[in-house]
């Protein structure tokens, strides 16, 4: 009897880490999904905020009643957020990618429905170019 309840002991034990195990793995890829989901709305509004920003300064620069100076130091301050804006946005495409990567391979690993990923995203792009 010591012996089966050892053994139902281990049995329990070896499932209750199974599943801790599939808890955790869950958890990360629910936490790096909405992450991905956060860089791809930064994808779409930081050019959003920096075309609006290029807006006010061109105004300025481009006014009439603005001296010379100002309209120099407006110009520059739009080449830089012009640079700045290209910068951020290669850098969360870049982190949005690294996080589309890792779910790919989680789901790949874990054997479920690939939701993630360049293949997925190049299969929509290719639906979407048919259709159009």
């Amino acid at each position: 009897m010591d012996d089966n309840t050892a053994e139902n002991f281990e049995d329990n034990l070896e499932e209750n880490l199974e599943v801790q195990h599939t808890m955790e793995g869950l958890e990360q890829y629910a936490i790096v999904a909405s992450r991905r989901q956060q860089w791809d709305t930064l994808l779409w509004q930081m050019p959003t905020m920096a075309l609006t920003g290029e807006a006010f300064l061109f105004t300025i620069s481009l006014g009439g009643a603005t001296s010379q100076t100002g309209r120099i130091v407006a110009s520059l301050l739009a080449l830089v957020v012009a640079a700045s804006s290209l910068h951020s946005l290669s850098a969360h495409r870049l982190s949005e990618l690294a996080d589309s990567h890792w779910l790919h391979e989680y789901e790949i690993g874990r054997g479920a429905a690939e939701v993630h990923g360049v293949r997925v995203q190049a299969n929509v792009s290719h639906r979407v170019r048919v259709n159009v």
